[in-house]
């Protein structure tokens, strides 16, 4: 069900993030509701952040990503960021 942010979206834009973030829940074999649910275990954070990855890369804003992923714009900064800082670590 949509709620009232994710309505104001057009449908250009929730086409281009279906496009962008299936190839990324298939290969964790995950549903989109587990992505906007207040899921905070290690494993989840890790996949909700490959998604932000993916969005960003087709030229979304940070706004726009979060209000996709019900969070707010500071969360997906802070996991882009992350993801960044991950994969340099790792």
């Amino acid at each position: 069900m949509m709620d009232r942010q994710q309505a104001l979206l057009s449908g250009c834009e929730l086409a281009r993030a279906r496009k962008a973030v299936w190839p990324v829940l298939d290969a964790y074999g995950i549903a989109w509701g587990n992505i906007v649910a207040p899921d905070k275990r290690p494993y989840m954070v890790r996949v909700r952040w490959e998604v932000y990855e993916a969005l960003r890369k087709t030229g979304m804003s940070t706004p726009l990503i979060g209000r996709i992923v019900r969070r707010d714009h500071t969360t997906i900064l802070h996991g882009l960021r992350a993801l960044e800082a991950r994969r340099a670590y790792d």
